[in-house]
């Protein structure tokens, strides 16, 4: 966070307790649009955008980062999707 900060990104670091990792992102880091607010999106978690390790929403997830047209990078290669 700091690096990326260094570099002049703004930075919001935002987490849910549930398995919907879409809302923080659409609730907190979106204009009314959708689109992103952020210049893009680290996910630290290792679980798919929405879902866990045993079942995922990529239709869902798909929606929501197409309107949010920022970079989505997960941090850990081998995630549960």
């Amino acid at each position: 966070v700091q690096e990326f900060e260094r570099r002049g990104a703004r930075v919001l670091c935002a987490y849910t307790g549930g398995l919907d990792f879409s809302m923080p992102m659409t609730n907190y880091m979106a204009r009314d649009t959708g689109e992103g607010i952020v210049d893009a999106v680290v996910n630290l978690t290792g679980f798919s955008l929405v879902g866990g390790p045993a079942s995922q929403d990529a239709k869902k997830s798909k929606e929501v980062l197409m309107k949010f047209n920022r970079p989505y990078l997960v941090s850990i290669p081998l995630v549960f999707q």
